[in-house]
C-alpha cells in the first residue's frame, strides 16, 4: 500500500451562514425535494497555510445522494482572480456520487485524447473543522479550456432544470422529448464577455441541432464527438451521453461545438452499446446516429479505443499517477474498483460485438 499525502482545503462558515445550509440540506433530506431554492450560496472563508480568501459557497446536486452524506455536496465559486485547486468554480462531493476512481479514468483516457475533460482529484476537506475525504472537480469556465490550449470560447449546454424540478408549470410536458425541445439553451460559461455573438453563435448551433436544421458536421467538430462517444462506449458511460448531462464549448476558431466530458456514472460491465441502453432516447442522440459522416469516424474511433494495444499505452503512460489516484481511495472506509480490468473486459466485448454493430447501423 502506498502512502500518499491528501491536499488539505478549509472553508469557515460564520454561525448564520452555516446554519443556512444545514436547514437546506435538512429540508431536502426530509422534504426529498430539490428546488432553486436549495442552491442559495452564503459566504465562507477559504484558508490554506496563511492565505485567506472570501469565497461563496452553496449545496449542490439534482439527486438525494448528494445531500446524504456527511458533509453534504458543495459548489464553491471565488473571487475574480483568485483559484482554489486551480479554477476559480469547482465541486465537492462523497467519492460514490461520481464513482472514484472510475470516473477520474474516464477523464483521463479522454484528456489523452484531446477531448475536453475535467480536472478531479480527491481531497481532505474541512468545513468548520469537520474533516472528510471527497472529491473535487472544477466546473465550466475558462480555466478548463486553457488546460487544452482552446482559444476562449463559451460553454454552454441545454438546461435542464425542467427536467429536475417536477414542481413548475413545465412539469405538464411529461414527455421528455417536448422538454428536451423546449428547454432554453443554458449559458454555464461567456469566455469572452465582449464577443456576445460569439456566444450567440454557439446558442443557435444547439439550438438548430436539435431541431434539426443543421447536421452533426455542420455544429460538431466531428472528430472530438465521435472520440467522445466511442470512448463512452468503451466505459460503458451511457449517463454522460444524455442530454441533460451534455456539455459544449463553441470554439470560436473552428465555429463548431466540442463535447465537454461530465458526469459518467461509470457502473456495470459492458453487455451493450450505448444507443442500445434503455435510458437513452433516440430523440436526443439519433440525429448522430443516423448521420454517415459522423458514423464514419465512430467507427474509427471505436476501433482504436477498442484495441488492447490503446489500453496497454495510456495505462504505461499514466502508471504514477494511477497508482496514486488508487492509493488515495484507501483512505476511505469504502470499497472502490482499483481494477482497470473492466477497460480490457469492455474492450474484448466491443471486438467481439462491433461487426453486428456496424451492420445494424449502416444497413
Amino acid at each position: 500500500m502506498w502512502k500518499v499525502e491528501l491536499q488539505e482545503i478549509n472553508f469557515q462558515l460564520n454561525e448564520k451562514n452555516w446554519s443556512t445550509l444545514d436547514s437546506l440540506n435538512n429540508d431536502v433530506i426530509n422534504q426529498r425535494i430539490i428546488t432553486s431554492s436549495h442552491k442559495r450560496y452564503v459566504s465562507a472563508i477559504f484558508s490554506e497555510n496563511d492565505q485567506k480568501s472570501k469565497i461563496k459557497i452553496r449545496l449542490k446536486g439534482d439527486k438525494i445522494d448528494h445531500y446524504n452524506t456527511t458533509p453534504p455536496s458543495y459548489r464553491v465559486k471565488t473571487k475574480k482572480g483568485f483559484t482554489i485547486l486551480g479554477a476559480n468554480k469547482l465541486s465537492f462531493q462523497a467519492l460514490k456520487c461520481r464513482n472514484f476512481p472510475m470516473e477520474w479514468m474516464y477523464h483521463k483516457l479522454l484528456a489523452s485524447e484531446n477531448v475536453l475533460s475535467l480536472k478531479m482529484d480527491i481531497v481532505k476537506l474541512k468545513v468548520n473543522n469537520v474533516e472528510v475525504i471527497t472529491t473535487y472537480e472544477e466546473h465550466f469556465t475558462h480555466y478548463l479550456t486553457d488546460r487544452f490550449n482552446r482559444p476562449r470560447g463559451t460553454i454552454i449546454c441545454i438546461s435542464e432544470e425542467i427536467f429536475w424540478d417536477k414542481h413548475k408549470g413545465w412539469a405538464t410536458l411529461k414527455n421528455e422529448e417536448k422538454i428536451y425541445l423546449n428547454s432554453p439553451i443554458r449559458i454555464l460559461h461567456d469566455g469572452r464577455p465582449d464577443k456576445s455573438s460569439e456566444t450567440n453563435n454557439g446558442a443557435s448551433l444547439l439550438d438548430d441541432f436539435r431541431n434539426q436544421k443543421k447536421t452533426v458536421q455542420e455544429v460538431f467538430e466531428i472528430e472530438k464527438i465521435a472520440m467522445f462517444f466511442a470512448m463512452s462506449d468503451l466505459c460503458n458511460t451511457n449517463h454522460s451521453i444524455r442530454w441533460h448531462n451534455a456539455r459544449y464549448y463553441y470554439n470560436p476558431v473552428s465555429e463548431r461545438l466540442e463535447p465537454v466530458a461530465f458526469d459518467a456514472s461509470i457502473r456495470n460491465l459492458k453487455d451493450h452499446f450505448n444507443t442500445d441502453d434503455k435510458d437513452i432516447k433516440t430523440f436526443s442522440i439519433g440525429k448522430f446516429f443516423s448521420n454517415d459522416v459522423f458514423l464514419a469516424e465512430y467507427f474509427k474511433c471505436l476501433e482504436k479505443v477498442s484495441s488492447e494495444k490503446f489500453i496497454d499505452s495510456f495505462l504505461i503512460n499514466h502508471k504514477n499517477e494511477i497508482d496514486n489516484m488508487y492509493s488515495k481511495t484507501y483512505k476511505i472506509e469504502f470499497f472502490y474498483n482499483r481494477s482497470s480490468s473492466f477497460l480490457y473486459q469492455n474492450a474484448e466485448w466491443i471486438r467481439a460485438n462491433i461487426k453486428s454493430y456496424k451492420k445494424k447501423l449502416l444497413d
